[in-house]
């Protein structure tokens, strides 16, 4: 529309100059002629401006109960909404990061110098905004200054461009509270760990001389996690798995458990259906299929000659290598129906036996180093 008007200016500015290269010879026909033209044309120029600026006061009057319903919308929802330009410095914040945060009075500080965004990572996403590129972060865990609630956030960063000549994007932060669905997830899933673990504490209990073996290989499992530099996430599910890595035998029947001698062909094919039997069981509730695969494959060799899927090195999921290693461990030092316990030191040349070979060798140093620590300590 403003370039409508300039469009007119200059025409105006031509029809003038024309005027008065033209005035005498318009005068000689008739004064009364030039009067008439000059009236038409004023009549004329003045119903146009009037219609564009009618047409302005319209627009901005939309663009006015657009900005009105978008604030609306804004202070509405309950995500928290927090735009930021492209110095760092915080132009708005709605309603709900009040609410969620503990505090929304930041407008026009510099988002970039804050503590929870620096050791969070979000200052990168942010600053990857301005370049942009959009980014997701999940389930950070925040402490309120002001309440000290500590609350499970997702953050989602949008560029917006609010300069496409230049290139030059502001930033949209989204915040979205998930505390109470992690609470509820946290809740649920150790419902099913009480379940499974007192399966596995039935099947443990079903052998006389084992009935500590679910226990003691976590404990060894810890053993090996205590240094590593794994997610907390990964190690989270290592731990569940270890704790119920047997639980596929609840689907072997008690005579091949509990069976003094050698067993059959036949009785060991079956015996090694227990991993299978156990990700079976575990793989169709969501936050355990990770924790399913690392059941699966614990009976699986370095080498390749293990089972039931013949994975080799790190085909094999690393928690899985872990429990293969604690598993052992204690088969060989606990009392079996058909042996009795050997020694740890017997236990150890074992395991150097067969690095590189059954087992990781890493893990298995790792795993020596672990005992060693833990006797020296005990």
């Amino acid at each position: 529309m403003y370039r409508k008007i300039s469009i007119v200016a200059y025409l105006n500015i031509v029809i003038v100059l024309l005027i008065g290269i033209m005035h005498e010879q318009i005068e000689a026909v008739s004064n009364q002629f030039l009067f008439i033209i000059l009236v038409g044309y004023a009549v004329l120029n003045g119903l146009y401006i009037q219609r564009e600026l009618l047409k302005q006061k319209k627009l901005a009057k939309g663009l006015e109960s657009e900005r009105q319903l978008s604030t609306l919308i804004l202070e509405s929802i309950p995500s928290g909404i927090i735009i930021i330009n492209p110095k760092g410095q915080i132009e708005y914040v709605n309603d709900a990061v009040e609410s969620i945060l503990g505090s929304s009075e930041t407008v026009g500080e510099n988002i970039l110098n804050f503590d929870t965004v620096i050791n969070s990572g979000l200052s990168t996403l942010i600053t990857e905004a301005f370049s942009g590129k959009k980014g997701i972060l999940k389930e950070v865990k925040y402490t309120s200054f002001t309440s000290r609630k500590t609350l499970y956030l997702n953050f989602e960063v949008r560029p917006m461009n609010y300069n496409k000549s230049l290139d030059k994007y502001e930033a949209m932060l989204i915040i979205n509270d998930i505390t109470e669905e992690i609470f509820l997830k946290e809740k649920v899933e150790g419902q099913y760990f009480s379940l499974f673990k007192s399966f596995a504490k039935f099947i443990d209990a079903k052998d006389a001389y084992t009935g500590k073996h679910s226990n003691n290989v976590s404990l060894y499992v810890d053993l090996m996690l205590v240094n590593s530099e794994l997610e907390s996430k990964d190690k989270h599910d290592i731990r569940i798995a270890a704790a119920l890595h047997d639980i596929g035998k609840i689907g072997i029947t008690e005579h091949i458990l509990n069976k003094p001698g050698k067993l059959t062909l036949e009785e060991y094919e079956m015996m090694k259906t227990h991993p299978v039997i156990g990700a079976d069981l575990l793989e169709e509730i969501e936050e355990y299929k990770n924790i399913a695969q690392i059941i699966r494959h614990h009976h699986e060799h370095w080498n390749g000659h293990g089972y039931p899927d013949q994975l080799e090195s790190n085909q094999i999921p690393m928690g899985s290598q872990m429990i293969a290693i604690a598993d052992t461990y204690d088969a060989i030092t606990s009392d079996r129906i058909y042996r009795n316990s050997r020694s740890h030191s017997v236990a150890i040349d074992i395991l150097r036996a067969e690095r590189g070979n059954q087992f990781n060798a890493e893990l298995v140093d790792q795993f020596i180093l672990g005992m060693d620590s833990e006797k020296k300590s005990s």
